[in-house]
């Protein structure tokens, strides 16, 4: 998997939009991503522990095993970049520029992007040196990580797709490279789970979208009968 890849599919993301048929200002546009991403914002402490309580769940997995070194080198990495997240979070809070919308979504986009990759490493460490056990309770946990990641960003969906097709390409290379004939079947169920994360991703988006548009025109209409009533009054 590589760059343009990624980027070719975040682009068929964008331009296959639930929302394709709903005509937004600029003011409209930018509101709304600035919503979208305030909410994601709230959430970064959970997005935060869970990443790390998933890390120190492979680490007790396979902390003591063959590849224990590199596995805590992975996990160490995991927990600078997770504090790097938490930091950042902390220190720009109340201070973002929310006139470079399409700034701040290149980085949660950069940012998630970069948490897939180091999730899709997991499987390809993982998978050839544990047993049924071990193989069973990764795929579970990455699985888990997948729709926990598209449930807590996917109203930025960019960013929800940079991290899960990461972390489903490692898991099918890793199933591929077990040379295994039962991990095709495993590799057409993570597929599925993959498009059911896709679709799921986008109605997500496209319920928020029209929520927040609806509560705008409710404002305005609120605030026309607040004026037609002042005006009666006078």
């Amino acid at each position: 998997m590589n760059s343009r890849w990624l980027q070719k599919n975040l682009s068929s993301l964008r331009s296959k939009s639930p929302i394709s048929d709903i005509a937004l200002t600029q003011e409209q546009s930018m509101r709304l991503q600035n919503s979208q991403l305030d909410s994601v914002a709230e959430l970064t402490t959970v997005i935060v522990m869970a990443g790390l309580l998933n890390t120190m769940v492979i680490l007790l997995m396979f902390g003591a095993g063959p590849l224990g070194n590199l596995f805590s080198f992975w996990g160490i990495s995991m927990c600078v970049v997770m504090g790097y997240i938490m930091l950042s979070r902390i220190r720009n809070a109340g201070k973002e520029n929310r006139d470079k919308v399409d700034e701040r979504t290149r980085q949660y986009v950069r940012g998630s992007t970069v948490i897939g990759f180091f999730w899709a490493i997991v499987p390809l460490m993982a998978f050839p040196v544990g047993d049924d056990i071990q193989f069973a309770a990764t795929g579970i946990i990455l699985t888990a990580t997948m729709f926990g990641g598209v449930l807590l960003i996917g109203r930025v969906p960019d960013a929800a797709m940079g991290f899960v097709l990461p972390i489903l390409g490692g898991m099918l290379a890793a199933l591929q490279l077990q040379q295994d004939p039962r991990n095709g079947l495993l590799s057409i169920l993570a597929l599925v789970y993959g498009g059911v994360l896709y679709f799921g991703a986008r109605l997500a988006y496209a319920q928020f979208v029209r929520q927040q548009l609806g509560q705008e025109a409710l404002e305005e209409q609120t605030q026309v009968i607040g004026l037609l009533l002042k005006d009666f009054e006078e």
